[in-house]
């Protein structure tokens, strides 16, 4: 009777120990200054101000699969992975490493970008904006927001869906073709303002018509010192 005692009591704990290691990822609500660190498993996680103080969270490892910013909040982005991440009503997200798969910024939000993150495409919705100043991706959308590009790697195309989306390329020696590419619908060549080389493949009938290039400060001055020297010649 005390071993099949004795054996009930250990295949309890070995169930309870199985289902803590295979626990569905529990949700999170941040509502005050917060942190996500390694070990951290999250499904879902949203981010909200408590007035008059903006909320900010700073996430440096873990995993979340969905991650919304809402209000003025912030979330500051250094490590760990997130599978689906979106900013709303003005907050910002600073990233600047780790791995998102789709990073989106909606209405009147920005994503600022930088270091050494990895995503596979980061795309700006309907009044949101994305500042990208280096990171590794492989696509850029304009969902009907604006994309500002300094720098960093694109490595397979730009593309805008629709009438919306606009992405500005900031660089030096900037040249829009509107054929050839790897899809046919041209590329944008150039440096950016590091003076590190880029070729990126644009994708998509409206996307040309939505690239801005826009020379860094010294060739845009050089440019209009020309003019006027052109114009007073005259």
């Amino acid at each position: 009777m005390k071993t099949k005692a004795i054996a009930i009591l250990a295949a309890v704990i070995i169930s309870f120990t199985a289902i803590q290691l295979y626990a569905v990822p529990i949700d999170k609500i941040f509502t005050s200054d917060g942190i996500i660190i390694e070990g951290d498993e999250y499904a879902n996680v949203d981010i909200y101000d408590t007035p008059p103080d903006r909320t900010t969270v700073s996430m440096s490892g873990g995993s979340v699969n969905r991650l919304i910013a809402y209000d003025s909040s912030i979330l500051n982005f250094t490590g760990g992975t997130i599978s689906s991440l979106s900013s709303h009503d003005f907050s910002t997200i600073n990233i600047s490493g780790g791995f998102i798969h789709s990073p989106m910024a909606w209405d009147y939000s920005t994503i600022n970008i930088s270091g050494a993150f990895n995503s596979v495409e980061v795309g700006a919705a309907p009044d949101g904006i994305v500042n990208v100043m280096g990171g590794t991706m492989e696509a850029m959308a304009g969902w009907g927001g604006v994309i500002n590009l300094y720098g960093g790697a694109i490595n397979d195309n730009i593309h805008a869906v629709g009438e919306g989306g606009w992405v500005n390329i900031y660089g030096y020696d900037l040249e829009k073709m509107y054929t050839g590419g790897k899809y046919g619908y041209g590329y944008v060549s150039g440096f950016w303002l590091d003076s590190t080389p880029f070729t990126i493949d644009l994708k998509g009938s409206y996307t040309y018509s939505h690239i801005n290039l826009v020379p860094e400060p010294c060739s845009l001055l050089l440019l209009t010192l020309g003019c006027l020297f052109l114009r007073r010649k005259r």
